[in-house]
């Protein structure tokens, strides 16, 4: 769903990585008590107490927007530090995010750089055929 919906931003998944030094990443999805759980794990640096605390002063813009838009649906966001690593957890209820009224509309355009990809991607294969070749198993 795009309106009503928590915007995705494209460098995210390169910024979860590159920053933290993370040589892995997790992301969970689960439906528990009539709420989704989303969690993303890493084992990069970690984070700071004062952001994993929400203190004034320490969380910066970034993390300040995430917990303000997802307050606003009525979730609650969690940060902690598991050395080695960060857990996000973002916790949404469900009634909030699919109603009667939602509409699904394509995203494609959101996630493709330029008109010409999404043209290439969608437009029908230019390819040859590929001749049909006879196989003989080995002994």
């Amino acid at each position: 769903m795009r309106n009503g919906s928590l915007p995705y931003h494209p460098r995210g998944s390169h910024q979860s990585v590159s920053p933290f030094r993370s040589a892995e990443w997790w992301v969970t999805l689960k439906h528990q008590n009539s709420q989704l759980v989303i969690t993303i794990r890493d084992d990069g640096k970690g984070i700071g107490k004062g952001v994993a605390e929400f203190q004034c002063g320490t969380i910066g813009v970034g993390i300040g927007g995430m917990r303000q838009r997802i307050k606003e649906f009525g979730g609650v966001l969690r940060l902690e530090n598991t050395n080695p690593g960060t857990r996000v957890e973002v916790t949404l209820p469900c009634s909030t995010l699919v109603s009667a009224e939602a509409t699904v509309t394509p995203i494609l355009e959101d996630i493709l750089p330029s008109k010409a990809a999404k043209s290439a991607l969608l437009a029908p294969s230019t390819r040859a055929a590929t001749p049909k070749t006879d196989v003989t198993p080995l002994a």
